[in-house]
């Protein structure tokens, strides 16, 4: 069918970014249809949580509430720096601008982005660009 076409699903992990791009690759060989790519469960680093920081001790009324939650958070935003790495190498591996992204639960309130490349959308409503 003429209209029918693949999608490679993974996550924002290096071996699944890996073995998309690998996928990917035996779909160009094989002359087959590609429609583009998703990335489950990406993290997002958000900007205005980092400007509580000093704050926290201050909002939460608990050093030590304060100090393990801007542990966490540091802990999240490397996992959001580590996934736009992988997502940003797996855009360029495949050549692709159909890159569409879903967030990781925690980061679900975060509203869609895109790339300064115009190259990554989240889902959730939103279509990826081409």
């Amino acid at each position: 069918d003429s209209q029918s076409m693949f999608l490679v699903v993974c996550g924002p992990q290096g071996e699944p970014i890996d073995e998309a791009v690998y996928f990917h690759r035996k779909l160009v060989e094989a002359k087959l249809p590609f429609g583009g790519v998703i990335v489950n469960k990406v993290h997002y680093a958000d900007e205005a949580a980092a400007e509580l920081g000093g704050r926290l001790t201050e909002l939460l009324d608990d050093d030590d509430l304060a100090e393990r939650v801007a542990a966490n958070y540091e802990d999240y935003r490397a996992l959001a720096e580590r996934d736009r790495r992988n997502v940003q190498h797996l855009a360029n591996e495949m050549r692709t601008r159909a890159v569409i992204l879903t967030w990781s639960r925690s980061a679900a309130v975060n509203a869609p982005r895109t790339s300064s490349k115009g190259l990554l959308t989240r889902a959730g409503g939103a279509a990826a660009q081409r």
